[in-house]
């Protein structure tokens, strides 16, 4: 059985409850991820002053978090610079990860299904949990966690999801003053539709790279590609991303050189993503993308090292996240409601 902790509440009495309930894993975290880690103190406090601006929840969040854990506000934003600090400018010591698909709803009846394949190190799966989180007057998260980044993808109760690629890794595009990538999953997921999450989305500077695949229960499904400061939006039937910018208009931004196929696995992973949205094998409801997802090469699990994490996919019509752990074989899949 899959354990889910639930926090009500307003924002910063949620960031409370968790931190009580999460103290000895926030700082165990924290001092994996970033014990003997040289940042600068200035660029994380400049990150936090436009995230009390721009992402007023997670920032209501994160300080009622501080007073019930071992960290400070300031240790806690390096957290949620995870993305930025860790990966764009560390990424020679990374893996480039995870997967994102969506299939937009249709006149059949389905609704709008967003799913991933959650990478990285296997070191990372012991920390992992699933959250509820029920902020007064916001729709309710269903999310995936680790310590610090209490939503790194989901679903909410008003149907809206958003899981995520990270890209800008050919070469490494380095973070500005802004949002963090692990606030901007939070905040947007505390709208209601696709359309709430895009305008949210525009009006905000980012600080890292990112790519977002939206989808909401009345059928809709974007793409949004980010920048440090700038996004781009694409409205789509069908999508599938793994670390390769694919607007033209972002690559174009990002200035990405990308290494052939033998040289990135991002490669071929999209290869083997187009190849199976493509003919008369089209996958088809929560099934179809599961299979996606459960290919040989966008699946990973061959090495003790690096892994998809956890399988996480979201039938926004429904409200419902359906989770796989790495490498659960009875009773693989489990399904809980928003």
């Amino acid at each position: 059985m899959i354990l889910v902790h639930s926090f009500g509440g307003s924002a910063s009495q949620c960031g409370r409850a968790y931190g009580r309930e999460f103290q000895r894993e926030l700082a165990g975290f924290f001092s994996q991820e970033f014990g003997a880690y040289k940042y600068s103190e200035k660029f994380v406090k400049a990150c936090l002053r436009k995230m009390k601006r721009q992402a007023p929840q997670v920032a209501k969040f994160m300080q009622g978090l501080s007073s019930a854990s071992l960290l400070s506000i300031n240790q806690l934003t390096l957290l949620l610079l995870h993305e930025e600090e860790l990966y764009h400018r560390r990424l020679k010591k990374q893996w480039p990860h995870c997967t994102a698909v969506g299939l937009a709803g249709n006149r059949r009846g389905q609704g709008t299904l967003v799913g991933q394949n959650w990478d990285w190190a296997t070191s990372y799966f012991p920390w992992s949990s699933l959250l509820h989180l029920k902020i007064n007057n916001h729709p309710r998260i269903l999310s995936l966690a680790y310590p610090g980044l209490p939503v790194c993808c989901g679903v909410n109760s008003a149907g809206l999801s958003l899981m995520w690629s990270g890209s800008g890794y050919y070469p490494p595009i380095l973070p500005k003053v802004g949002v963090p990538t692990y606030a901007l999953v939070f905040e947007t997921l505390l709208k209601r539709n696709v359309p709430a999450a895009i305008r949210y989305l525009r009006q905000v500077e980012n600080s890292g790279a990112f790519m977002f695949v939206l989808g909401d229960a009345e059928g809709r499904l974007a793409i949004v590609e980010g920048v440090p400061g700038k996004i781009f939006v694409q409205t789509v039937d069908r999508a599938t991303r793994s670390n390769v910018f694919e607007l033209h208009a972002c690559a174009r931004a990002g200035r990405q050189k990308l290494p052939r196929e033998k040289r990135c696995h991002s490669l071929l992973r999209n290869r083997v993503l187009a190849e199976s949205f493509c003919g008369a094998h089209q996958p088809r409801g929560v099934m179809g993308v599961k299979r996606v997802l459960s290919q040989k090469h966008i699946l990973i699990e061959q090495r003790h090292a690096h892994a998809t994490l956890w399988q996480v996919i979201a039938d926004c019509k429904r409200r419902r996240l359906h989770v796989r752990p790495w490498r659960q074989i009875i009773e693989p899949w489990t399904e809980l409601r928003a």
